[in-house]
């Protein structure tokens, strides 16, 4: 559909009043300037101890479950940690019998179990650990926990006393050869056990410390300060050894790999690797340059959705790795008298280029900062993409500029009407609300379309299509729906406490971020709270944003909050009690005080995937390709 301009006046409207967020002070402005905040250092590194809440600082091992939440194995029991917190379960509070607890063990489908050193086995479920099995514990026998690392048909005469061989801990994950045949390396030897005799074969004794890994199906050896070997196994016990050249390899070089993970993880000095094959050798992708040195690793993990590295050590409890997802752009208006400039919206207008309030033009690949003119003191914007804008200035006149055109046409002329407003398409036809009113942006004319008795209160800060021909209104009263032939509206939820500021759907949910609440999850007629996360910034939250791979992406006052959107729908239907956020604040490179919202444009998802979100004095991208949009 093609869009003309045409001016509709409604003389008859009454001018509300419009509060301005901050200072009212006279700037005399001299000149714009743009810096972007420094890049340097790209990884963020903290370490967690007894002191934040882990139950030992002697780590066995760490792994993510389904909903990203880091569970962490120590010698005096387990920790969760959600991306800032942690919560301990051992024998004293957890409901834990046993200490030394051994690998976590992931069953392929996000379940995590792992044992204890007398035998017991738990699994993870609803947030905490669960015993589940007691059939291997026996009286004054030490278990080792490595064993469930196998299959199960391998327990029952691994899980005995006799057995001892295979009960250091700290070793590396064992490699299975078939189903009654695994290899182990046990202080510099390499060994083959055979389920059904019960024996051990000593494969061949090495002068240095080795481990083992697997490369796709490929059973490799790393013989420390030597190098890589791949194994072929003749059994019952005759080997072969084939180098294998690796990608900068050193003699300070360090190979982890558990038997769940994909790919090892080489660490040398600061530098951590992800390895792989490609063109007959194994190369390496850097993790990280900034791990302290000489650090006791004992296990380390790489979680490729949330592109986190979690290193567990031998008495200093674990470190994680993040990159510096976010990235700022000052915008400072040079003045006599200095003021903060607030930004409520922006919009991708060419590749790269944002268009903000105030005339301001940004180039994300420069950081320059120039003066537009297409768009002129805007306050919220919409777009249809590869044909036209829509957008509304502070006393909400809407203009539209058609795609490749550099001057926008006055659509709509109130007499003034500040306040907030928000556009939707739907069934092919364009709306636009303000106050109390839903106009029509048609194609031969602009209309008023419906008004409701709502006078005092904004019908719709965020609109949304659910389906052809049927719309969602947030705001101020509440979430209501509207269909479009019949123009009833529906009152979904109502809202009573601050104002709801966005809404977005997934699957037949809505999520809706209220200004004081936090988000409010909504279904059939059922409006329930999401938990907060601990520290409260939720209850600031201004837009919401759902990325390709599941995850929840929240703005608020203090920085940008992530979750898995499952896990806000598990909280929902009761299947779960937790939900954890992963927060991206000052620290992950958002360099501006504040992040605002309240518009239908205050995030922008850009061209290349990335996210933009205003502020006080500039912008924040999310980085796609670090934060695995």
């Amino acid at each position: 559909m093609k869009y003309i301009t045409r001016r509709l006046s409604f003389k008859s409207c009454k001018a509300g009043n419009f509060t301005a967020i901050g200072l009212a002070v006279i700037i005399l402005c001299v000149g714009v300037t743009t810096r972007v905040a420094s890049q340097t250092p790209s990884y963020i590194i903290d370490n967690y101890t007894i002191e934040n809440g882990l139950p030992n600082n002697l780590v066995e091992d760490l792994e993510w479950d389904a909903n990203n939440i880091l569970w962490v194995s120590t010698f005096r029991g387990i920790g969760r940690f959600d991306g800032r917190w942690i919560s301990s379960f051992t024998m004293q509070n957890g409901g834990l019998r046993g200490d030394h607890d051994g690998p976590l063990v992931n069953d392929g489908k996000g379940n995590l179990f792992f044992g204890d050193i007398q035998g017991d086995i738990y699994t993870i479920r609803n947030n905490r650990p669960v015993l589940t099995d007691t059939q291997y514990r026996k009286q004054n026998a030490v278990a080792s926990p490595r064993v469930l690392q196998l299959p199960a048909q391998f327990w029952p005469s691994l899980f005995t006393s006799k057995n001892r061989l295979f009960q250091n801990q700290n070793s590396n994950s064992p490699v299975l050869l078939n189903e009654e045949n695994f290899l182990f390396v046990q202080d510099k030897f390499l060994l083959c056990y055979n389920r059904k005799s019960e024996r051990y074969d000593t494969l061949q004794h090495f002068n240095n410390d080795i481990s083992l890994f697997k490369i796709n199906q490929d059973i490799l050896l790393h013989h420390k300060g030597k190098g890589i070997y791949r194994v072929q196994v003749t059994l019952p016990k005759t080997i072969s050894l084939t180098a294998v050249q690796m990608e900068g390899y050193s003699e300070n070089t360090d190979v982890f790999w558990l038997s769940a993970m994909s790919d090892p993880i080489a660490v040398q000095g600061s530098n951590c690797y992800l390895l792989t094959w490609a063109n007959g050798i194994i190369s390496r992708r850097l993790l990280c340059d900034i791990l302290p040195a000489q650090l006791p690793v004992t296990s380390i993990r790489y979680n490729k959705d949330l592109d986190v590295l979690a290193v567990a050590t031998a008495g200093k409890g674990i470190y994680i790795v993040r990159k510096k997802y976010l990235r700022t752009y000052f915008i400072n208006t040079s003045s006599i008298i200095s003021s903060p400039q607030f930004f409520y919206s922006l919009v991708e207008t060419k590749d790269q280029q944002i268009t903000l309030p105030f005339n301001h033009q940004l180039d994300l690949n420069t950081g320059a900062v120039s003066k537009q003119t297409m768009m002129p003191e805007y306050w919220c914007a919409f777009e249809i993409p590869d044909s036209i804008f829509f957008y509304s200035d502070k006393e909400n006149n809407v203009f539209s500029l058609r795609a490749g055109e550099t001057v926008s046409q006055k659509r709509l002329s109130f007499s003034p009407l500040p306040g907030y407003s928000s556009f939707v398409k739907t069934g092919g036809r364009v709306f636009y609300s303000v106050k109390n009113m839903i106009v029509e942006l048609g194609a031969e004319k602009d209309s008023l379309f419906f008004t409701t008795n709502f006078e005092s209160r904004q019908l719709a800060r965020a609109m949304l299509e659910i389906r052809p021909g049927y719309i969602v209104l947030a705001g101020a009263n509440g979430l209501y729906g509207f269909d479009i032939q019949t123009k009833k509206i529906d009152l979904l939820y109502k809202q009573n406490n601050g104002v709801l500021e966005s809404v977005i759907k997934y699957q037949d949910y809505l999520i809706t971020a209220n200004y004081r609440s936090g988000l409010i999850i909504y279904r059939n007629g059922k409006a329930v709270k999401a938990p907060s996360d601990k520290l409260g910034s939720m209850t600031s939250v201004h837009t919401s944003f759902i990325d390709k791979n599941g995850y929840a992406w929240f703005s608020t006052d203090n920085g940008i909050l992530r979750t898995q959107v499952q896990a806000l729908i598990n909280y929902y239907n009761d299947t779960t009690a937790y939900v954890g956020y992963q927060f991206f604040g000052k620290r992950h490179g958002m360099d501006i005080s504040e992040i605002n919202g309240g518009m239908q444009s205050s995030v922008a998802v850009l061209r290349n995937g990335n996210l933009a979100y205003p502020g006080i004095n500039g912008v924040v991208t999310v980085d796609r390709s670090t934060a695995s949009i």
